[in-house]
């Protein structure tokens, strides 16, 4: 069903003729639901709109002169109204409805025109829309009277205030204005006004929809309404009901943890094995076993989920008869029954939701405590994003019906993956001197495939992933290996004998994934293949033997797969050359190559011929043959699949190779580049540019422009050899410097050229002294946009959950820019208190600092972006000094170190005391400035003494190890530099193989004497060590090695920088930089760096406070032990509990007397309710804290205050005892927060140590019905009968001790 929706301002509808113009007008257009602006509507004006329109009429009324919003359904569209809310007058109308098993909330918008009026109601609406269900979808359209791209008006207009908030609430719902969507480039207006002679034009009306439902848009048009100043602006879209459903059978990971299953999965694969002698090949014995799997899969799924549903029934018809019989009963023994029994249902009902969570793959949240309502609407919204619902045919024409859309899409991948004629002249041309593979190496590539080698590969492969037709997963054959993978060794060493693959290796399923730009266009959406598992270990295998080699063959301008090069090196670079442009003068034109489907596009005969002419074996070339011979692909359409097609051409998007055979295709071209084109050459630094590659994403850098028309003819090459093909017409350029567009070749000048910004590798760059700011504000929508569609769901998620959710699926999003480029600090700390209002969602109750401890600290390891900002630099700095080889971009920035203060420093700054650098960093680029800022965070101790060559690059000043008199001296150091005096080597004479002399020195720094350059040349000569003076002796006889001389990189250790707190620090604190350990620079892993600047950053608020606030009754003694709270056993929100007792993170009677009306007596006692009071010292809790003690005893473990409070230390050699006592504390203060709870709303709880009898019961029962299912009760008995404490086990039965009972519980 498709429906049809509009949007107008009528200029008013007060006049009858004029309000049938309007109706009149949407008639003819056909719309399902109409949203009207500024209609003049009154109360007594809608009879007459009812009277004319047959469908049903919505009215917020103000003032007959002004505002006013109508909003019409036709009587074709006849939804379930669910409510109606005028939610402003006159400006805001809210209608929530149903079609098609669907909630839609239709909002008809009608903005002030005055900025300030305007942002006050943008906020009104954003906090309106937070009481909206975030699993519904949102429909708006209106008159916004303010638009937010350039290109939407003709004049200029001054930015106000209602521009953020606008911008903030798109991003924070995350919704997209459809007609901006599906015409990027198109410039068109709804408003049109002219006065005095001006022309004023702008797109104001729009209608947002949520992104999830852009699949769903199929047009978006602007219609002239001839009797307004506005446009009618439209949009279709399909509201058929979703039936998400998988289009092939996925295995279901959560069966490896029954031991039934597993039996049955190996018994089945050994009888198996004797049927081998059947069939004609190994690849069909090893094709049909594999059906027979999956037939034992689904069958064991059926049964063992048939008998969890029928216990789930049994207990949901006994609660539901408990509360029967509790109506009207006061006994407290049928009270406790009642509780266990629905607490022991919602444990099952929580773990059969696992299931549903594993298909939503948010596995990194898998320890949430929710109901499966919660998955299952965020596997509804992904399937949302994925569905097409209309696609254009080549023609134009709109497809709408499933088997049309089918059809269109096979019928473009068959022609995309259908080879095209390839010229033999081209290729060789291509390659002609290309770089060879080593004999040692080929040597190594030719060896057979052993089954050590797939093992390993299998280890290698991340969990997670969608499986291939087959539907069995990474986890299923990593479970099984020991049993499957010898058979599939024998299967794959006769496959690459007879030069094919098994059927189900050799077919994919082509999973169509939307990018940007209109999805009614085949081409937005890209094909990832989903190959079978047991392909993915074969091409993984030859993977990791491929990756030894690529360096060889590819130049360090392409990063793409090769070991030991990253992405950062290509922006980097770009980055530096055009500061390095800007601030030498140089004009350049980088230009950026657009590659049409580049994967999709390599000819399979043209890639062999280039292995080969790499000089790789006819053996592993013969394993690359195999792995695309006869290989076909069925795409995957909403949820069905075509028919198979041939893969004729292309490398596989999800395939492990993918990434190094495109790699190796592409490079033949870019040889070429560089033996053709001049590029830009430098003679200091001494270096030559001609391209940077990631990829197929390839920039071009020209200083003489005829390298463009050079490249064209490259290109065309290219083309010719291997099907490729640049879009030069959506390529793109920045001309640098006084370069222009006229004087570029004519083929080039219709290219998109900017003479500011460039947006290479997703980063914005510019020549300018600051990052382009373009880069922030996407960054910061990015990060609203994440937080919004988690912002629903952030009250069910534990703080754990949270942190989890900011640390891997929102603060991961800005990383990729903030390596590159400079924030400022503005930005950091916005950033951060969104996450940090996130996590807490109310009051932060602990400082920054502190939540971002890691957990086994006390924190909760949210990350902090400063620290990780300074974290980036340090690391930045390692690949500096240490990457070998080292990356171009190393060679700028040695150019721009050494201009700091005119010392001629590179390396030596990061050696050197901090005052050497820090006083004027003005000549560096802004990401520099910072580097070293970072770097003087921390302390830095040499190690070893200097030799060899390394003497000569020693530097003079702010040495720590050449501390002598003379070069404390602040003129002599200025005097030094303007002399170019600064390092050991400036001053040797090599034409007179000696020591500068006195003379010659007080010339170079403008001394009147030879007295203080006699002084200086002694201190420094007294401080050299007696084997340097002897290699430098040798040097001066020898008359080499001469400037520039080449030093190792330095062998350096960092350190916490000592600080001094303001007054003495509490004892035992939050700081951990005393015991931070000493470790050599080029060897810290970016976690450790991470620690440091994390301690660094925030030391006071650290140093300042205890561990916890506990320590006012406790005292010292031993340790909280942060992690135990949240151990395998402890439910994450229960954890929470725990961790915020230790804070102090809870709103008790004292605290809210502070600032509300509330009684600060205990409910229970009325004495003063502190944290301690509420979960130690009252009255009510010492039989709870007696019967813990008990079963502390009886598990031979001590109990104290201490324990009770800081939990259990988890040991080796007594883990499970250790896990099942945190429990038990973890339980005890639940119980005392609920009875707490239920208290202060006015019930009458049970007493706390009979619900912690009850809470524990009730889990018992919940992890036995479990085991039982799934065959592991010796692990349930290794964790719950310990002792035999708390209760017993037999195959049939779990009895729980009396400790856990009552005397009026004893009947349960």
């Amino acid at each position: 069903m498709a429906l049809s929706i509009s949007t107008l301002n009528t200029n008013g509808c007060r006049n009858p003729f004029r309000m049938f113009q309007v109706l009149s007008f949407l008639r003819q257009g056909g719309y399902s639901v109409s949203f009207l602006q500024e209609t003049h509507t009154t109360p007594e004006l809608e009879a007459s709109w009812n009277l004319e329109w047959k469908g049903r009429v919505f009215f917020n009324h103000l003032t007959w002169t002004s505002c006013g919003v109508v909003t019409l359904f036709s009587d074709s569209f006849q939804p379930e109204v669910l409510s109606a809310t005028s939610v402003i007058p006159g400006r805001l109308l809210h209608l929530r409805v149903r079609e098609s098993g669907r909630t839609y909330n239709l909002m008809n918008v009608y903005a002030p025109t005055t900025g300030p009026e305007r942002a006050r109601f943008f906020e009104s609406l954003s906090a309106y829309m937070e009481t909206i269900d975030s699993d519904e979808a949102l429909i708006i359209g209106g008159d916004f009277n303010y638009t937010l791209d350039a290109r939407d008006r003709n004049v200029p207009k001054k930015r106000d205030s209602s521009e953020s908030v606008l911008r903030e609430l798109i991003a924070h719902f995350s919704l997209v204005d459809v007609w901006r969507e599906q015409n990027p480039e198109t410039v068109a207006f709804t408003y049109v006004r002219v006065r005095d002679g001006h022309v004023s034009q702008s797109r104001i009306d729009r209608i947002y929809i949520s992104s999830h439902l852009m699949s769903r848009a199929q047009s978006s048009t602007i219609r002239l309404a001839p009797f307004s100043d506005h446009n009618c602006v439209s949009l279709r879209m399909s509201i058929a009901p979703s039936l998400p459903k998988a289009a092939y059978w996925h295995f279901n990971n959560s069966l490896l943890e029954d031991e039934g299953f597993a039996k049955s999965v190996r018994d089945t694969w050994r009888g198996w094995r004797a049927f081998q002698d059947e069939f004609a090949t190994l690849n069909q014995w090893w094709d049909v076993g594999k059906v027979h799997l999956k037939l034992l899969c689904q069958e064991y799924t059926k049964s063992v989920s048939g008998q969890r549903n029928a216990e789930i029934e049994a207990l949901n018809g006994e609660v539901l008869d408990l509360e029967q019989r509790l109506s009207g009963s006061e006994d407290q023994a049928l009270q406790c029954e009642y509780l266990e029994r629905k607490e022991a249902l919602r444990n099952m009902e929580q773990r059969q939701a696992r299931g549903a969570f594993v298909r939503s793959r948010m596995q990194l949240l898998c320890d949430m405590d929710r109901g499966s309502r919660f998955f299952y609407a965020l596997e509804k919204k992904k399937g949302n994003r994925k569905q097409i619902t209309c696609l254009f045919a080549e023609d134009g024409t709109p497809l709408e019906d499933p088997e049309a859309i089918r059809d269109r899409a096979r019928s473009f991948y068959q022609n995309l993956f259908s080879p095209d004629p390839i010229s033999p002249d081209a290729c060789e041309e291509l390659w002609d001197g290309l770089p060879v593979v080593s004999e040692r190496r080929k040597e190594r590539l030719e060896t057979p495939i052993t089954l050590d080698e797939l093992s390993q590969a299998l280890r290698l492969m991340p969990h997670n992933k969608s499986p291939g037709l087959d539907g069995l997963t990474i986890e299923f054959f990593q479970f099984f290996w020991d049993t499957l993978g010898p058979d599939f060794h024998r299967v794959l060493t006769e496959a690459f004998k007879k030069g094919e693959l098994p059927l189900s290796c050799r077919r994919a399923v082509l999973s169509l994934l939307p990018k940007k730009g209109d999805l009614r266009l085949i081409k937005n959406w890209r094909p990832v293949s989903l190959l079978s598992t047991d392909y993915k270990i074969v091409a993984k295998a030859i993977s990791l033997r491929l990756k030894s080699v690529l360096a060889e063959v590819i130049h360090p301008d392409q990063s793409y797969t090769v070991p030991g090069r990253t992405i950062f090196d290509n922006v980097f670079l770009i980055r530096d050359l055009l500061h390095f442009a800007r601030r030498t003068g140089l004009s350049l034109a980088f230009l950026s190559l657009d590659q049409e489907k580049a994967f999709d596009r390599v000819d399979h005969q043209y890639l062999i011929g280039t292995l080969q002419a790499y000089s790789f074996g006819p053996q592993f070339v013969g394993y690359l043959k195999t792995m695309y011979a006869s290989a076909e692909c069925l795409v995957k359409i909403n949820w069905s699949l075509t028919a198979p097609l041939a893969f004729g051409r292309g490398v596989r998007q999800g395939c492990p190779l993918s990434g190094q055979l495109y790699s190796l295709a592409i490079e033949p071209f870019l040889c070429l580049l560089r033996k053709r084109l001049t590029g830009l050459v430098l003679k200091e630094p001494d270096m030559r540019v001609v391209l940077s590659a990631y990829a197929d994403d390839v920039i071009l850098v020209a200083q003489d422009l005829v390298d463009l028309e050079r490249a064209q003819e490259c290109q065309e090459v290219y083309a010719a050899a291997s099907s490729a093909r640049i879009n030069w017409s959506k390529s793109s350029g920045l001309l640098e410097g006084s370069l222009k567009v006229d004087f570029l070749p004519p083929a080039f000048r219709d290219i998109s050229w900017e003479s500011k910004i460039i947006k290479y590798l997703g980063v914005y760059l510019s020549a300018e002294e600051y990052p382009v700011s373009q880069n922030f504000i996407e960054l910061e929508e990015c990060v609203l946009t994440r937080l919004g569609k988690w912002k629903g769901f952030a009250k069910v998620l534990s703080m754990r959950g949270r942190a989890l959710v900011i640390n891997q699926l929102v603060a991961s999003q800005i990383w990729y820019r903030l390596i590159c480029l400079s924030p400022t600090q503005e930005f950091i700390a916005k950033i951060q208190r969104r996450l940090l209002d996130f996590l807490w969602i109310g009051k932060h109750w602990v400082s920054a600092g502190v939540s971002s401890l890691p957990l086994k600290e006390g924190g909760q390891g949210v990350v902090c972006i400063r620290s990780q900002v300074h974290t980036f630099r340090l690391q930045q700095i390692q690949r500096y000094l240490y990457a070998d080889p080292s990356p171009q971009w190393c060679t700028l920035a040695s150019s721009f170190y050494r201009q700091v203060r005119n010392m001629g420093y590179d390396r030596q700054l990061f050696i050197i005391e901090p005052e050497g650098f820090l006083r004027n960093l003005s000549t560096l680029p802004a990401y520099y400035q910072d580097t070293l800022k970072t770097w003087s965070m921390v302390s830095v101790l040499r190690q070893g003494a200097t030799e060899g060559e390394d003497i000569l690059n020693e530097p003079l000043l702010y040495n720590p190890s050449f501390k002598t008199r003379m070069l404390e001296s602040i003129s002599i150091r200025r005097r030094l530099c303007q002399a170019q005096l600064t390092r050991v080597g400036d001053l040797l004479d090599f034409e007179k193989s000696d020591w500068v002399d006195s003379q010659a020195v007080m010339q170079r720094m403008g001394f009147l004497t030879t007295r203080v350059p006699h002084r200086l040349l002694k201190e420094i000569k007294d401080t050299i060590s007696p084997d340097s003076h002897t290699f430098i002796d040798g040097v001066l006889h020898a008359g080499e090695p001469r400037p520039p001389w080449n030093s190792s990189p330095p062998d350096i250790i960092i350190a916490p920088k000592t600080r001094q707190s303001p007054q003495a620090p509490p004892s035992p604190n939050l700081s951990q930089l005393e015991n931070f350990p000493l470790t050599r620079f080029h060897d810290i892993t970016r976690k450790l760096l991470y620690s440091l600047m994390l301690h660094t950053v925030h030391f006071l608020a650290l140093i300042s406070r205890y561990d916890t606030i506990w320590r006012r009754v406790l005292n010292e003694g031993e340790r909280p032990q942060w992690r135990a709270f949240y151990s395998s056993l402890v439910p994450r929100p229960t954890g929470d509990l725990s961790w915020k007792v230790l804070h102090g993170a809870l709103s008790t009677g004292e605290y809210l007397a502070r600032f509300t009306d509330s009684p600060a007596a205990c409910p229970f006692c009325g004495k003063g309710e502190s944290v301690f009071h509420a979960y130690f010292t009252c009255a009510r809790l010492q039989p709870l804290l007696a019967l813990l003690r008990k079963l502390y005893l009886q598990f031979w473990l001590h109990f104290s205050p201490h324990v009770y409070i800081f939990g259990r230390p988890v040991s080796r050699d007594n883990k499970e005892k250790d896990l099942l006592s945190n429990l038990l504390l973890a339980l005890a203060k639940l119980v005392i927060h609920k009875s707490r709870k239920q208290c202060l709303e006015g019930g009458n709880p049970l007493p706390a140590e009979v619900l912690f009898r009850v809470l524990v019961r009730s889990r018992i029962r919940a992890e036995y019905t479990q085991a039982v299912f799934t065959g592991r009760l010796k692990e349930f008995a290794d964790q719950w009968a310990i002792d035999g404490v708390l209760c017993s086990v037999s195959p049939d039965l779990v009895s729980v001790q009396t400790i856990l009972t009552l005397p009026y519980l004893s009947a349960l």
